[in-house]
């Protein structure tokens, strides 16, 4: 994949949306493309050898995009033209995405230590069966939550936590504020990436850390954006993430509602329906993974591509 692809993989990427939704009776989903290519340019630069494209004299017809951070192998996007579907190339696509030394000696996902992951549409059996055959198995669902709450605490209390802006943060002690967000990363996903946190904070999520006020500890961390997007979330005991949450809705007032990306198996899920939030109308999507995580008990995504 190159720079100058970008804007043909995101013509992909709606062309192959607006099908599946045809075929599920939906609207065709609202075109908004400069964020989109942000995101395939952030993931492209940080991988470049993870991403590929699959070309025929007009031009793009296909994409995958993946990337590694530490010990975790995630793809972020597998989308092909609907007149070139059913012709191998999504298979194609995920071995390219496999770089050389995401498979030493095997081309399929099988080497010791590595996890591979990716957020799958629940109602795509081939797509999951191609991924599940891959070793790459469905797990957990994901739930897309929207509205606002009917209190001001939906899920906790905030007052049980101590959060201070990432802004203020780093203009104190930068290194500090990367190193307990790093620890916290490594607690909860198995790995570190400085680089998603400052593409985050570029694309314009505000961040806070989160302490203990018992023994001023780092307990985690989370963003929120004014569009009401919220995540990632992370926090090191599943405690804190209520009072994370509370934090977040407090201080940020978004231009229409809020959109959170909760699993199936969060504690916070149960006190978010009852505040007020909504499952979204589509079906969940699915965490397919070789391996049971991250620590969806403490965790919350960013998004589908990004986790």
């Amino acid at each position: 994949m190159r720079a100058e692809d970008l804007g043909a993989c995101a013509d992909v990427f709606y062309a192959a949306i607006d099908e599946l939704y045809r075929r599920r009776g939906r609207p065709a989903l609202p075109r908004n493309p400069d964020p989109l290519m942000r995101l395939f340019g952030h993931l492209s630069a940080t991988d470049p050898l993870r991403c590929h494209v699959a070309e025929t004299a007009s031009g793009v017809v296909a994409f995958g995009i993946a990337h590694r951070r530490g010990s975790t192998w995630f793809l972020s996007f597998l989308f092909v033209q609907p007149e070139h579907q059913a012709a191998g190339l999504g298979r194609q696509l995920v071995q390219r995405c496999l770089a050389e030394d995401d498979r030493p000696g095997d081309p399929r996902p099988s080497a010791e230590g590595l996890t591979y992951a990716l957020c799958a549409e629940s109602v795509q059996p081939v797509s999951l069966a191609l991924y599940t055959m891959l070793g790459i198995a469905p797990r957990v669902p994901i739930f897309l939550l929207t509205g606002k709450p009917l209190s001001d605490r939906p899920v906790g209390d905030r007052t049980a936590i101590e959060a201070t802006s990432f802004v203020e943060l780093a203009a104190a002690d930068h290194q500090g504020l990367a190193a307990a967000v790093d620890a916290i990363d490594r607690a909860t996903l198995g790995y570190e990436h400085s680089s998603d946190h400052r593409f985050w904070t570029a694309s314009g999520r505000q961040g806070w850390s989160f302490r203990d006020p018992a023994s001023d500890e780092p307990v985690g961390y989370g963003y929120a954006q004014a569009s009401g997007r919220v995540g990632p979330v992370a926090t090191t005991e599943s405690r804190w993430l209520a009072p994370a949450l509370a934090h977040l809705f407090s201080v940020v007032t978004p231009s229409d509602g809020w959109q959170l990306h909760v699993p199936g198996s969060s504690p916070v899920l149960p006190s978010l329906l009852r505040g007020g939030f909504r499952l979204d109308d589509d079906a969940p999507i699915l965490w397919c993974s070789t391996a049971d995580s991250p620590a969806f008990d403490r965790y919350l995504l960013a998004s589908y591509a990004l986790p």
